[in-house]
């Protein structure tokens, strides 16, 4: 089954963006999404994953492992590559299936 990532609001998006994407690298590969659209969600991760670190710092994280570097790969990826191909080629064999790995809402 593909992900169709024009099935969601951007506002959807940017509420949890790990609710729709198994990891960040799958944001750039997103087939039919605008850059700027990926920048802005992969941006918002970054939010996210920032005060996730912060908390875990602060002893006060839950135990939810941080997915800043990868965050931080991704929007390298995106900069360098606005089409996806590198994360497309990047994703490797673990998505399985699921195109893009992206998560069932």
């Amino acid at each position: 089954m593909r992900f169709d990532c024009k099935r969601y609001s951007m506002d959807e998006f940017l509420t949890d963006p790990s609710k729709f994407f198994a990891k960040p690298l799958n944001v750039v590969a997103c087939d039919g999404m605008a850059r700027e659209k990926k920048h802005r969600i992969l941006g918002q991760w970054r939010v996210d994953a920032e005060a996730l670190s912060t908390a875990k710092a602060e002893n006060l994280g839950d135990g939810e492992a941080s997915r800043l570097r990868e965050v931080l790969e991704a929007l390298r990826c995106l900069e360098q590559d606005g089409d996806g191909a590198k994360a497309q080629s990047m994703r490797g064999a673990s998505v399985g299936t699921t195109v893009l790995g992206a998560k069932r809402a």
